[in-house]
């Protein structure tokens, strides 16, 4: 199986395929690459894991790096890491759905009022380009 370096670094071959295969994701995946140092091992373990989740709302982006690794279709999703302690994902709070439905106003926790987006499909993640975190459901 590919280290998590080697999994990086399949992704950045795949860099001019990006937007065909991710859409408005391939801004995220641009982000996470670019804030990640390679010496960072548990840093780059999170960005393996966070371009693992991007590429399950993506299954021909999936198949693409797949192929670009040379692993049998589907292999490469088993490789998802338990998340590190330090990643702060949305939690939903007790009794919602697990995923943030589509439609969501998501803005950055940082500094909700500079960056604020939609989601295109359930559960999507999107990363803030200044800050470098995800975003999070605008509160109402």
């Amino acid at each position: 199986m590919p280290s998590d370096i080697e999994i990086l670094q399949a992704v950045e071959r795949l860099r001019d395929e990006w937007p065909a295969l991710l859409g408005d994701d391939a801004e995220n995946l641009a982000c996470w690459l670019a804030a990640t140092p390679r010496d960072d091992a548990e840093a780059v373990r999170q960005t393996v894991n966070r371009v693992l989740d991007l590429l399950q709302a993506h299954p021909q982006a999936q198949t693409r790096l797949d192929r670009e690794l040379r692993l049998k279709e589907g292999e490469l999703a088993r490789l998802r890491h338990a998340p590190a302690e330090a990643v702060a994902f949305y939690e939903p709070q007790p009794g919602e759905p697990g995923e943030v439905p589509a439609g969501t106003l998501m803005v950055c926790p940082q500094d909700p009022t500079h960056y604020r987006r939609r989601l295109r499909q359930k559960g999507q993640r999107l990363l803030c380009p200044e800050h470098g975190v995800e975003l999070v459901p605008a509160q109402e």
